[in-house]
């Protein structure tokens, strides 16, 4: 059983506990596919019945540009 489910669960009966009224599971991954593993996290957190609130878009920022063309190299060699 994941560690992080756990960790969900107490904060979630801390939540209950203490009244409040939202809990934000910080995140659901829009482009996910069935193949990605961010896919089965988006499932797991849809499967609690909230609703999703789109706070701004995503971005993606590359920080070090040619580590980036190194990994992205390296991840087209290895297919």
């Amino acid at each position: 059983f994941p560690i992080l489910h756990l960790c969900f669960h107490e904060a979630i009966k801390y939540a209950k506990k203490n009244n409040f009224k939202y809990f934000d599971f910080g995140g659901y991954d829009t482009d996910a596919t069935p193949t990605d593993q961010t896919y089965n996290i988006n499932i797991f957190k849809k499967n609690f019945g909230g609703k999703l609130v789109s706070s701004y878009p995503s971005m993606n920022v590359t920080l070090n540009k040619p580590l980036k063309l190194l990994m992205d190299f390296l991840l087209k060699i290895k297919k």
